[in-house]
């Protein structure tokens, strides 16, 4: 088993360039299937979910490739419509590949899904808005076949603003006829940039960015080039490990207006923090202390994504915190982990109260989860002695090479 040898106690200081958004970068490459066409995805980060997702591109008959963060993809000749179980088990988001086979090959058979251990994440609601939309899904012990003889325009009124939902609606009916309006949609950046995306192949979808989306369907779609945005939480999750290091740092390739809500949380605990529209940079101002409440909901709020980072930033500020996990059920799996290394976190259901140590020990570690394996690495690099964090392949799943990164802030972390 690969794992993270760290060495605690350095403070991280220097400049980093953010990642491209791995959330953004997924469906994005499974809309590469749409255009029957070539794609290229610059700036897509090197990830274990990134290569399964070309792999997935492969497999349904398309040429991609992956290489120095672009993916170049013809999907002329696609014509397979099964996804292997190996590959839907390595990832979560491989299920975004239903809403593009649906429209393209108007066939689809794939298991069920694997991914993160934080809780149930049902796909029950991109079943039952596919269905709306005029697709036959016959679900069989853990396989799901889907057949439609074309998309029927429909207005789709989501329960809740799934991320995932959004974006396979927006995939089966950007090439189809008529109006498809999705109601109560996500409006996360990566909806607005995967409308981006879609547009510049010739797709007409509005409304991202507001929680209504209009989608005139359109006959063909043409060849395209574009740019993923760069991803958000790997950016809160570098700011939260700077605050814990009593840190300095500077994140070039942001968006800062993405990172409202991770900036007013971090700024209350007495972060100082300046921005430009590109580049920010963060340290910790005369005091670092607890923020008192904060609730995790859908975007524009604090994401849930960053909440084990913020967790184990405020484990060593002076006061206490109150937070409330209210997407995820199951993601607090990282708290024992951090109160072995004598943290104070007492977790009630689906809140954690968090009362600031002055100092961590080092420990054996072991990630549950992509964002939890992050929020104990960060745990490890402001903590006293050595730790090590196994089950790293989480972790890789959404940070490209997160031990360089820390290195060349001055961290002592290697992977053994």
């Amino acid at each position: 088993m690969n794992c993270f040898a760290l060495s605690g106690g350095r403070r991280l200081l220097g400049e980093i360039t953010v990642q491209g958004s791995k959330n953004s970068a997924l469906p994005l490459i499974a809309a590469c299937l749409l255009n029957k066409g070539k794609c290229v995805i610059h700036d897509c980060p090197d990830l274990s979910d990134v290569r399964a997702a070309v792999d997935i591109l492969n497999c349904l008959g398309c040429d991609a490739s992956f290489s120095d963060g672009t993916v170049i993809c013809n999907s002329s000749f696609a014509d397979k419509h099964i996804i292997p179980e190996y590959l839907m088990h390595k990832m979560r988001s491989s299920v975004i590949f239903l809403g593009s086979m649906i429209s393209t090959l108007k066939k689809a058979i794939l298991s069920y899904p694997g991914g993160c251990e934080i809780g149930a994440r049902p796909i029950d609601i991109h079943i039952e808005s596919l269905k709306k939309l005029g697709v036959d899904i016959l679900e069989c012990e853990n396989h799901l076949t889907c057949i439609t003889n074309g998309i029927i325009p429909e207005r789709i009124v989501l329960p809740f603003p799934s991320v995932g939902a959004t974006e396979n609606i927006m995939l089966v009916a950007a090439v189809s006829n008529g109006q498809t309006i999705i109601e109560n949609a996500a409006k996360e950046p990566e909806i607005v940039d995967l409308q981006g995306f879609l547009n510049s192949m010739g797709a007409d979808i509005t409304g991202a960015e507001t929680g209504r989306i209009i989608i005139n369907g359109v006959g063909t779609l043409r060849d395209t080039e574009y740019k993923v945005i760069p991803d958000r939480i790997a950016a809160a999750t570098f700011m939260c490990a700077a605050l814990a290091t009593d840190g300095e740092i500077v994140l070039n390739n942001v968006r800062c207006d993405h990172l409202d809500a991770v900036t007013n949380a971090l700024r209350k605990s007495g972060a100082k923090i300046q921005e430009n529209k590109s580049w920010m940079s963060i340290k910790r101002g005369k005091y670092f202390s607890g923020i008192g409440s904060l609730e995790t909901e859908v975007y524009p709020a604090f994401p849930t994504d960053a909440q084990p980072a913020l967790t184990a930033c405020l484990a060593v500020a002076d006061g206490k915190t109150v937070l409330r996990e209210k997407i995820f059920t199951d993601r607090f799996r990282h708290v024992p982990y951090m109160n072995n290394m004598g943290a104070d976190i007492k977790v009630f259901g689906d809140t954690a109260e968090i009362n600031g140590v002055s100092e961590l020990k080092g420990d054996m570690l072991l990630a549950h989860e992509l964002r939890g394996g992050a929020a104990l690495v960060i745990a490890g690099l402001c903590a006293k002695g050595q730790s090590t964090v196994g089950n790293i392949n989480f972790i890789d799943r959404g940070y490209e090479s997160l031990e360089k990164t820390f290195r060349s802030l001055g961290a002592d972390i290697q992977r053994i």
